[in-house]
């Protein structure tokens, strides 16, 4: 039975998280923790269609699932996705904490060290905000730690463990393609898998590559899924142009290090303080102890967690987008991940000097992230938190019948799209992002979401310009402030505004 500690420590604390996320994850539609994404995504899911960049299509087969799930809207259900989805994260960190115990040191310390890690990881803010919302991190770091648990299972047992590892990755890399980091970590933990226990050969190298590949298919979604026209289809990648234009992003790289380095710099201390808040200084402290442990008896594990925490950090630190601390993640991960190391070598210590009861006193570390679920429950909940979806009902409701309702922000956007697409509300009014009316693949969709509505030739004055123009017989309203054609101005008109034509000019008699 205490071969099996480390087990029963990963199962209870990922049914431990699985309760406190599924309790405190939103019901409903929200925005929260730089969550305006998730309405996209639950489109995306709803429709079968293609997100933003990258598409994210191991997500939106995967969420599938979500839609099974009794009752309730279909954002809440994908929250409770991305709960279960923290929750096997916190298991799979746990067995790999236990992994990072050495043999001699088993079971009990294995025991501590991966309770330790789980708790940890379970109880920081950061992760917590991402595991109670619709979004694609907690997927994100599922794939991470299961990548990390396998490649340390292999190093210990052989077997298909290392293959395994490698789909894991590249169908995590269908979900985020940050999951490059964790492959950059894996590649250098096996560089330095020196015969220490274990060295990989060519044909295990040739199994995991083929794997790897073999998960990377699933983008193979984006253009078949393009092909049918679903509503939301996000570039319309089903040229080989265009999908390779959507995987890699390229209407976003221009944010790689865009932050100046003397702003990253100053970034890092805004990093440290969320670090000793969201894991208190004993996990700081646990965490640097854990470093230090690793590096000195396991380089290559030192490796497989530091390469992609630290990477990360850097694309935390000079990224131009809002969201670039969920970058941070990765050394989240990590930082968990050597705290259940020090965890497990303190209790391998008290044994070796008082013996198997000294030992035990090691069980109060995990202990310590108590606290951290206490505070962490009044700031994460999200049952209670106050959302927009009232406000962006009263918006629907308050347009007119055929209206055109613009916007200029994803915020006002992908809520919009959700009570379109999912909820079936007010199909008559086109929505209208003036951001998109840039791209051609958005033009083509706008009169098949929204027959009657008139795209014409953009004139020198600009898209949005001729598309108002067109449509001059349809009310033209926003819920906020957009950039508009010269002559044109905003009227108030309750909770919208209406956008009025410029005045025709007054010839003289």
């Amino acid at each position: 039975m205490a071969r099996h500690g480390p087990l029963w420590a990963a199962l209870l604390v990922t049914l431990a998280a699985l309760g406190v996320y599924a309790t405190t994850a939103a019901p409903g539609l929200t925005i929260t923790a730089a969550g305006a994404d998730g309405a996209e995504l639950a489109v995306a899911v709803r429709t079968l269609g293609i997100a933003h960049p990258t598409g994210y299509p191991t997500y939106v087969l995967l969420a599938q699932a979500a839609r099974l799930l009794p009752g309730g809207a279909l954002a809440g259900r994908l929250s409770l996705f991305s709960a279960l989805a923290a929750a096997l994260t916190v298991g799979a960190v746990a067995l790999a904490a236990a992994e990072l115990v050495s043999g001699e040191e088993r079971p009990l310390p294995a025991v501590v060290a991966a309770l330790t890690a789980g708790l940890t990881l379970a109880a920081a803010g950061l992760f917590w905000s991402q595991a109670v919302i619709v979004e694609v991190y907690t997927l994100h770091t599922l794939f991470l730690a299961l990548a990390v648990w396998l490649l340390l299972r292999w190093r210990r047992r052989g077997g298909p463990s290392l293959a395994l590892a490698g789909l894991g990755l590249g169908l995590g890399l269908g979900n985020h393609v940050s999951l490059a980091l964790g492959a950059a970590g894996a590649a250098a933990f096996l560089a330095v898998a020196r015969g220490r226990p274990r060295r990989p050969t060519w044909r295990e190298l040739l199994a995991a590559g083929g794997a790897l590949l073999g998960g990377l298919l699933v983008y193979l979604y984006l253009p078949l899924r393009a092909a049918a026209d679903p509503w939301l289809n996000w570039g319309n990648p089903r040229t080989l142009a265009a999908f390779w234009d959507h995987v890699t992003a390229a209407s976003y790289q221009h944010y790689l290090f865009q932050v100046p380095w003397q702003q990253a710099l100053g970034r890092l201390s805004a990093v440290a303080s969320l670090l000793l808040r969201d894991l208190f200084p004993h996990g700081v402290l646990l965490g640097a102890a854990g470093a230090i442990v690793l590096g000195r008896r396991d380089r290559a594990a030192l490796l497989l967690l530091g390469v992609p925490a630290g990477l990360g950090l850097l694309l935390a630190l000079t990224y131009g987008g809002a969201d670039s601390y969920v970058h941070l993640l990765p050394l989240y991960t990590g930082w968990a991940l050597c705290a259940g190391v020090a965890a497990g070598k303190a209790a391998a210590l008290l044994r070796g000097r008082w013996g198997p009861q000294a030992a035990r006193a090691a069980l109060l570390l995990p202990l310590l992230a108590l606290p951290l679920f206490a505070r962490g429950w009044g700031t994460w909940d999200q049952r209670r938190a106050p959302t927009s979806a009232a406000a962006w009902q009263r918006s629907l409701a308050a347009m007119p019948a055929g209206g055109i309702l613009l916007t200029a922000a994803d915020e006002y956007t992908f809520p919009l799209w959700y009570l379109q697409a999912v909820d079936g509300a007010r199909p008559d009014v086109a929505l209208v992002d003036v951001r998109l009316l840039e791209w051609g693949w958005y033009r083509e969709q706008l009169p098949a979401r929204y027959p009657g509505l008139i795209v014409p030739e953009a004139g020198p004055a600009g898209w949005l310009r001729a598309l108002l123009e067109a449509n001059a017989g349809r009310p033209a309203l926003t819920m906020a402030g957009i950039p508009l054609p010269e002559g044109y101005s905003l009227q108030n008109a309750g909770p919208l505004f209406k956008v009025a034509a410029p005045l025709p000019p007054i010839v003289p008699c």
